[in-house]
């Protein structure tokens, strides 16, 4: 033990008296390597983007080195979003590494009115920045900043719109119809429906509903036209609905949707797409 004390008494003089400056100089110190190892997206929805940030730090010296607080902040065009602090310490033994993980979530909407440039954007481009402190001697502490630049997309609700409505085939009995509805997808993934309902109204009177299973795919910035076919009987429907198709003129209508899809993104989960639309439409003869 002696011996021990001996050897090591020296080097903590040195740290007590001359502090990091001079035992970088002499070799005793070795300052302790920080960095931002990963940045996972976690799960990501309409909302919010919650991401996984990992802080790797590395002890190279030959001795335990005492962890203090550690701060950090994200910012996007300069603007501060987020910030936070890890005030646990810890002790990081020597030629050692420990990761620390800290869940980051972000909210769209307050990035939005933060930063009103993002509003339209695809991808938000932001920095991931902060500072680690190490307790010294005499209740001293050195703090070693970290940063990294990276990107979030910005995902957008697909866009629904109906077309037309063209009449396949028509007599005084029924009439056989098809609706045109237009799927837009906006994002950088593409997204799956996986099954849905729908309700169709002409001049206020109902004239389709239906239901399906079957999956339909739209993939990245691209648009799909999906037919609705059904038939119409004038003896259920009445004869005013044969006059109202068989005219020239534009009419009202109101169609309701209700959709459930998925992206295929292992961070992305399941979304519901609703949604209801009126206005006039054109019948395609």
């Amino acid at each position: 033990m002696d011996k021990l004390i001996r050897i090591f008494m020296p080097i903590f003089v040195i740290w007590f008296f001359s502090g990091c400056a001079m035992l970088q100089s002499t070799g005793l110190w070795k300052q302790p390597d920080v960095k931002v190892s990963s940045i996972k997206i976690k799960s990501l929805d309409f909302q919010k983007i919650d991401l996984d940030v990992e802080l790797e730090i590395v002890n190279l010296n030959s001795y335990s080195i005492e962890v203090g607080k550690i701060d950090y902040s994200l910012k996007i065009h300069e603007n501060e979003i987020l910030t936070g602090k890890q005030n646990e310490s810890m002790s990081l033994p020597a030629h050692n590494s420990k990761k620390v993980l800290f869940p980051v979530s972000l909210e769209f909407e307050k990035i939005f009115s933060s930063v009103s440039q993002t509003k339209e954007s695809d991808i938000i481009k932001y920095e991931f920045l902060g500072g680690l402190s190490l307790n010294m001697p005499a209740g001293n502490q050195i703090r070693i900043p970290f940063s990294a630049s990276d990107e979030i997309p910005v995902p957008k609700l697909p866009n629904i719109e109906v077309q037309n409505l063209k009449i396949e085939k028509i007599s005084f009995f029924s009439a056989d119809l098809k609706l045109f509805v237009k799927v837009e997808n906006a994002n950088n993934f593409g997204i799956k429906l996986n099954k849905y309902d729908y309700i169709f109204e002409l001049n206020k009177n109902q004239i389709a509903n239906g239901a399906s299973l079957e999956g339909i795919s739209i993939e990245a910035n691209n648009e799909k036209i999906i037919e609705f076919p059904f038939n119409l009987s004038f003896k259920s429907a009445g004869v005013a609905l044969y006059k109202i198709l068989t005219s020239d003129k534009n009419l009202d209508y109101f169609f309701k949707f209700n959709g459930e899809a998925d992206t295929g993104l292992d961070y992305f989960n399941d979304f519901p797409l609703k949604t209801e639309k009126q206005g006039t439409i054109k019948i395609i003869k």
